[in-house]
């Protein structure tokens, strides 16, 4: 019996053992398979690179990322890089330096239309507390994915200054050219008198003259910003070449400083609001062409009021006016309104239309304060 009970055992031992290695076999091979078959997967995943690669890869990518870092920072205005989930990913030191109250969440909800419909802006200029900065804000497309947005703040002082200086040289270019050319007519003028011997004429000539230049010396009396006053004279013997008599109110006043509007705006507004009426005037055929000017400041706000009494508003644009590239006047015009609009967004003023009987009045008044 103990030999029996041994040789079934050694039997059942024999059997099991087999089952093991059997098992063992199938295991070994379903794990190599299914190892080689998971390997290749993973591998075409990383682009069939090797470890070495992958090792040098990250090196360069790390490197890389520390360029594009170093890169960043070093950029002469402040720049925000935002994700697709509108997650800044990347912001550099200058947005601190130009903006010393930044909140991204306030940021993005204050132009949450351009954010979220994806729209681009340059160079707009706007107040973040107690800083004016320009702005460009471009979103990053991909065929239709949107891939993230890039903000790039301006400093406001470095560009009013580029600005001011291009002004000022561009409004004693005009006045010298306007200047001269209105001094030669008036040479010839007299000129023409002297040979005629009409001297009794050739005195009362000067003598309008130097009424003309009392006038208006008298009319911008009380406008102490020279830049304004530069783009004025300018703007007298433009609008007299047109046959428009120009007048700026008695009661206007502006001084030589203006808070945090600058005098460029001031011009901006000025100066496109003149050109409307200017062009206004030219499709109408009357004997008495005006335009009249007035502009008041006091400590809260500034207004500016031009009157002429040219064409009104064409009713299908008089409610997007101010939108950019509409206009009556053709194509590819339209944008001295948008900058007007600009302007009053940024001073949280406002725009009067006032159309009577023998023309209208365009007014803006703009804010002082924050």
């Amino acid at each position: 019996m103990v030999g029996k009970l041994f040789n079934i055992f050694r039997h059942t031992i024999f059997l099991i053992l087999l089952k093991i290695l059997l098992l063992a076999f199938v295991s070994s091979s379903f794990i190599f398979i299914s190892s080689r078959v998971f390997a290749k997967k993973i591998k075409k995943e990383m682009l069939n690179l090797e470890p070495e690669e992958i090792t040098n890869l990250y090196v360069n990518t790390k490197s890389l990322v520390q360029q594009q870092a170093a890169i960043i920072d070093n950029i002469h205005e402040g720049v925000v890089v935002l994700n697709s989930s509108l997650e800044i990913i990347n912001i550099n030191k200058k947005v601190f330096e130009i903006l010393h109250e930044f909140d991204i969440q306030l940021f993005i909800k204050r132009f949450y239309d351009i954010f979220y419909e994806k729209k681009n802006v340059y160079f707009k200029e706007i107040k973040i507390g107690h800083e004016k900065v320009f702005v460009s804000i471009i979103h990053l497309l991909e065929d239709e994915n949107h891939l993230g947005v890039i903000i790039t703040f301006y400093k406001h002082l470095e560009i009013l200054n580029l600005a001011k200086e291009l002004t000022s040289i561009n409004n004693v270019i005009t006045g010298f050219r306007e200047n001269n050319h209105e001094f030669k007519n008036q040479l010839q003028v007299i000129s023409g008198l002297i040979q005629l011997k009409k001297y009794d004429l050739v005195q009362e000539y000067m003598k309008n003259l130097e009424n003309s230049n009392m006038k208006i010396l008298t009319e911008i009396a009380n406008i102490s910003d020279y830049y304004i006053l530069g783009i004025l004279i300018g703007k007298f013997s433009v609008i007299k070449e047109n046959g428009i008599n120009f007048t700026i109110d008695q009661d206007s006043i502006l001084f030589k400083e203006h808070g945090f509007i600058t005098s460029l705006d001031i011009i901006t507004i000025v100066s496109n609001l003149l050109e409307n009426a200017i062009e206004a005037l030219e499709k109408v055929k009357i004997n008495n062409k005006k335009i009249e000017l007035l502009l008041l400041e006091d400590d809260d706000s500034i207004q500016i009021t031009v009157f002429d009494n040219g064409l009104k508003v064409d009713p299908n644009i008089k409610n997007k006016m101010f939108e950019r590239y509409v206009s009556s006047k053709g194509t590819n015009r339209g944008i001295g309104l948008a900058l007007v609009k600009s302007k009053i967004e940024l001073y949280n003023g406002q725009f009067i239309l006032e159309e009577v009987d023998n023309g209208k009045y365009f007014t803006i008044i703009l804010n002082k304060e924050n």
